[in-house]
């Protein structure tokens, strides 16, 4: 199985002039592509309706070839591992779905003065916190 991502260059069925279009609007990789709609490909990027349809087509077959197949009983095991940090609220808790996961990125956003600051110095001593108590029992924290 191909692990490498498929690039724009990889469409075969697509003019050069048009996959420089792709890559001026910032669409390098094939599974990028599919992201868009036929009329976003048209609209934004300025391809034919003719030519949008072969880039999703050509994306679609690229893209598949290099996805993972992976077991009920496999993503049964991950979901198992996974662990959530939560975080001091229960209303954000309930957003995130439990609170924070780890190995993955949280983004916060808002207005200045809303607590986003806050948040993640919570973050950081509920981290410390025993499993049972909602942390992940880090021990030290280590700040970038």
């Amino acid at each position: 199985m191909n692990t490498e991502r498929a690039t724009i260059d990889d469409f075969k069925k697509i003019p050069p002039k048009d996959k420089n279009k792709m890559k001026d609007f910032g669409i390098l990789y094939a599974d990028e592509v599919l992201v868009f709609t036929r009329a976003m490909l048209v609209d934004y990027v300025g391809l034919s309706p003719e030519t949008a349809d072969r880039v999703l087509n050509e994306a679609t077959m690229l893209t598949e070839e290099t996805e993972q197949v992976v077991t009920l009983e496999e993503l049964s095991e991950k979901e198992k591992k996974k662990q959530y940090l939560i975080t001091g609220s229960s209303n954000l808790d309930k957003i995130l779905r439990g609170g924070y996961l780890t190995g993955t990125v949280t983004e916060l956003a808002g207005e200045y003065g809303t607590g986003k600051t806050q948040t993640c110095y919570t973050a950081i001593g509920t981290a410390l916190l025993p499993i049972d108590e909602g942390g992940l029992n880090t021990g030290v924290p280590l700040l970038y």
